[in-house]
């Protein structure tokens, strides 16, 4: 009977998800971002979610809920209903959380559904004016000749900006000390007063500074060079393999009916797609990436690998 039952159940989970689907949006929807407003993801967040009503007929409203690396606003969506209105516009934060936090009250792929990938956001590695290397071979030919002489600011522990600075210091086999920030401004202030010498920023953060001649761009973590900046070379120029930089996507809770997943997809792609956004992302250092909700399945899954490793091996433990 217990059988019975339950194939009767599945059977109208299945009938209900397309109608659902069909009727989806019929409310607003939310993108929670786990940053403060006005800082970089949010800013992100918010150039799409301003232009995705014309393709779904509903808002998007973006809420912040800023706390614990992005945790908290992680598991506020983790937790919430499957129905397609409460998604999570985060980056590779949640990929570093299972190797940096010893309890976590969700999965980065078991706890949610992919929808697509966002871009992916060039960082960079800037120099003070008064640095005695100009690229990144004089840098870490610098570094090498003086192990444990240098360090670089970050905005925080754990972050990708750190995590980063870590794989360049392990790839060029040199020792670094890496500086926590509270945010980039203080920390690209600080590089130009000639009070750290390097510093891994977000490339809007530095290249207005780094154009005006206020600090040296030493390189972009990217696999290649920026579209945002095709003059600064990446760091897999002279360190081949080393693609550091962050992805920001789309994900829903587990359980959310893929007819759903696939009309949000496609409100993405369409958003994406508009020369206008493309711009305003470029302007931020952010090239657009869409994906299909498997690639980006994929993304998250090697991005877990890949970073866990990294963190276990900087050694980094946030609780």
């Amino acid at each position: 009977m217990r059988k019975v039952l339950t194939v009767v159940a599945l059977l109208m989970a299945a009938g209900l998800a397309p109608a659902a689907a069909q009727d989806y949006p019929n409310r607003p929807v939310r993108f929670v971002v786990g940053y403060a407003a006005g800082g970089g993801l949010d800013a992100l967040a918010r150039i799409v979610a301003d232009r995705l009503a014309r393709p779904l007929g509903q808002r998007v409203n973006v809420e912040n809920r800023a706390g614990g690396g992005g945790n908290l606003a992680t598991e506020a969506v983790a937790t919430a209903a499957p129905d397609g209105y409460t998604m999570l516009f985060h980056d590779t934060a949640m990929m570093i959380a299972p190797a940096a936090y010893a309890k976590l009250a969700w999965d980065p792929v078991k706890s949610f559904a992919p929808v697509s990938q966002i871009c992916i956001v060039t960082l960079m590695l800037v120099g003070a004016p008064e640095l005695p290397a100009n690229n990144m071979a004089e840098l870490i030919a610098l570094l090498r000749a003086n192990p444990d002489k240098y360090s670089y600011a970050i905005p925080g522990i754990g972050t990708v900006h750190h995590l980063a600075g870590e794989m360049f210091a392990r790839l060029a086999q040199v020792k670094i000390t890496s500086v926590p920030y509270r945010g980039a401004a203080p920390a690209l202030t600080d590089l130009m007063g000639g009070h750290i010498p390097l510093a891994m920023a977000s490339a809007a953060a530095a290249l207005p500074h780094g154009r005006a001649g206020k600090l040296k761009m030493i390189g972009v973590t990217s696999a290649g060079r920026s579209p945002s900046a095709p003059d600064i070379p990446a760091f897999a120029e002279v360190l081949p393999g080393l693609d550091a930089s962050p992805t920001i996507f789309v994900v829903a809770p587990a359980g959310t009916p893929a007819p759903i997943v696939t009309r949000m997809e496609q409100a993405l792609k369409s958003v994406l797609g508009e020369k206008e956004v493309q711009d305003l992302y470029a302007a931020q250092g952010a090239v657009v990436t869409p994906s299909t909700p498997a690639e980006l399945g994929r993304t998250i899954a090697d991005g877990v690998a890949k970073w866990s490793q990294v963190a276990r091996e900087a050694g980094v433990k946030l609780d």
